[in-house]
């Protein structure tokens, strides 16, 4: 008898066999097709109260986010007139803080200037558009 035991008879281990799941996954077909209008901008509604945020990536795959973040600020806030603050979203992108819609949506069709240093900028849906409704109760 071992001597940390309880005195009580020890079970047997079991071996138990792991179940296989079905691969539900299907190949790279798609299943459905992406809505998409052709020259459509989401742009901020003008009487819009929070803050608007811009996202801008760069068109070539550049990780922008991982540039010095006093160079991404002094570029956009000498170029574009409006900016709030310029922080990191993750290592592709960068957001665009504004306080006023109307400087915002200017900013999305400043197409020199993002053309002149390859970036896209764009509004993400989540900030424009009822996605969710909750009930408070």
């Amino acid at each position: 008898m071992d001597p940390d035991s309880d005195g009580g008879p020890t079970p047997a281990e079991q071996k138990s066999k792991k179940r296989k799941l079905p691969d539900t996954r299907k190949g790279n077909a798609v299943d459905y097709k992406i809505f998409t209008k052709t020259n459509y901008t989401r742009q901020f509604p003008e009487n819009h109260s929070v803050d608007c945020v811009v996202y801008v990536e760069s068109q070539e795959n550049e990780k922008i986010g991982n540039k010095n973040p006093i160079t991404l600020t002094k570029l956009f806030t000498e170029n574009v007139k409006g900016i709030a603050g310029v922080h990191r979203v993750n290592a592709y992108k960068v957001g665009i803080m504004f306080r006023k819609p109307a400087p915002a949506n200017n900013f999305l069709t400043m197409t020199h200037f993002l053309g002149k240093h390859k970036l896209k900028a764009f509004v993400p849906a989540h900030l424009t558009e009822i996605t969710r409704h909750k009930i408070r109760t």
